[in-house]
């Protein structure tokens, strides 16, 4: 079904207040940046976890964020082959939850439908932090360009279970480099480059009722994850064609994950609700192509296009933990192929108005949602907008159609437990499929004034 029935209506409430402050002093061969920011955040997020119209589960998430950021940056500025660029980068992530799993009545097996009972469902201190040297220097010498740099990168995960007292932190320290070269012919350039990248570890929190994690030592401490990494090559081309009617890019890429990091949803073995978390699967490769182009079709109608496909599986010896052997198997999220065509056409009509015509189409192939071990297929749809009116530099009267065809779709699909009560009698099945329906098709008109 699109909608749901609920006894709960699921609500975000989010408020986020930001700050940003740049400044730059120039010296005779080099410019000094300093880059701060800070952003706060207070969020509570409401949900029926059952998706039934009778009260079983419900989370109350209030949540806060703190995120600070500090960079320091060198940058030459001189007109010589060789350039470069060089800095110090800081982050440091403050998230705390306290949240609610509410039980209803018969869950608790009780009399009175308006009876429930609450206990702690996540209660976190989650700190991250990321302290950083980069460097990168580039030479040119006549028409090739040679561009080598390095990022080293220690980065900490400090986490409480606040409810239960378990604790646990890491820190590490990565080494990212990035090398790259490239030649001009005529109206373009090829290239070619070689980088590394990573996403940091951490810990998943304990659910209320599941057991407790005891360290070596007889420590109270928490199940980790391990960082992702990723090396990445990439082979393309970018320039003008037709005396300069048209430009393109072409690029093929080959990437190796290592311990690929995915987020879980799962019933709580040793009580009820769910269990949240990332676990490290294993290892996979991706490659694949992405191409683009516009084109100056007549004086007033331009055509843009793109096209991208991605081929990915996990490697040979991927194997869960339950001993499920998914070597070979395609990782979720991954949308292949892709495309999009816009079509703009401009043309002057009368007291220095313009004729604007937008159309644009969007295709999404087949995307497995969920997680490697139990994901659902989303079906390719194709998403048709126009955007068309009247505008010059002062006025704009616009009517925009999203989705005009009004295609069912959805952005995204997952298993998810099925909390409800045939799940829970065992009359039904494990496990449901949810998903963020599609935008249906929308009208809208707009009048705009500049000055």
């Amino acid at each position: 079904p699109k909608t749901l029935d609920v006894n709960l209506n699921p609500t975000l409430d989010r408020e986020t207040t930001g700050a940003h402050l740049e400044f730059t002093y120039s010296f005779d061969n080099m410019d000094f940046t300093s880059i701060t920011s800070y952003t706060d955040t207070d969020s509570t997020r409401n949900s029926d976890v059952d998706l039934t119209t009778l009260w079983f589960f419900n989370t109350f998430q209030p949540q806060k964020m703190d995120v600070t950021t500090q960079e320091f940056r060198f940058t030459s500025t001189n007109d010589g082959p060789l350039q470069w660029i060089g800095g110090l980068y800081y982050m440091e992530y403050v998230e705390r939850m306290r949240s609610t799993l509410d039980f209803g009545w018969i869950v608790v097996e009780g009399d009175d439908p308006t009876v429930g009972v609450t206990v702690p469902f996540a209660t976190r201190r989650d700190i991250r932090s990321n302290l950083a040297g980069f460097a990168n220097v580039t030479y040119q010498m006549d028409e090739w360009e040679f561009s080598a740099g390095l990022r080293v990168d220690q980065w900490t995960s400090d986490e409480v279970a606040l409810d239960i007292g378990h604790a646990a932190k890491k820190d590490e320290i990565e080494y990212i480099p990035r090398l790259a070269i490239s030649r001009d012919v005529g109206d373009g350039m090829f290239y070619g480059s070689i980088a590394r990248g990573f996403e940091p570890g951490g810990f998943n929190g304990i659910a209320d009722g599941a057991p407790p994690v005891i360290g070596p030592g007889g420590e109270k401490t928490l199940a980790g994850y391990e960082p992702e990494f990723a090396l990445q090559y990439e082979l393309g081309w970018k320039g003008t064609f037709m005396d300069g009617r048209g430009s393109g890019t072409v690029a093929l890429f080959y990437s190796n994950y290592e311990d690929r990091q995915f987020e879980f949803i799962l019933p709580n073995p040793g009580g009820d609700g769910l269990i949240e978390g990332i676990t490290n699967v294993g290892d996979s490769t991706q490659m694949g192509i992405e191409l683009s182009a516009s084109f100056q079709a007549t004086e007033y109608l331009t055509l843009i296009g793109a096209f991208g496909y991605t081929d990915a599986e996990f490697d040979s010896g991927t194997v869960l933990v339950d001993g499920t052997d998914i070597s070979g198997n395609e990782p979720p999220n991954i949308i292949s192929p892709s495309a999009t065509l816009n079509v703009n056409y401009r043309r002057p009509v009368m007291n220095n108005f313009n004729f604007v015509f937008d159309a644009q189409v969007s295709y999404n192939g087949e995307t497995r949602g969920g997680a490697p071990w139990d994901n659902v297929m989303n079906p390719s749809y194709t998403v048709v907008s126009l955007q068309t009116g009247l505008s010059n530099e002062k006025w704009e009267f616009m009517l925009n159609v999203e989705n005009l065809f009004d295609e069912e779709y959805y952005v995204d699909l997952q298993p998810f437990p099925n909390l409800g009560l045939d799940g829970l009698t065992g009359e039904g099945p494990p496990n449901i499929v949810i998903g963020t329906w599609g935008q249906p098709q929308l009208i809208t008109a707009s009048v705009s004034y500049f000055f």
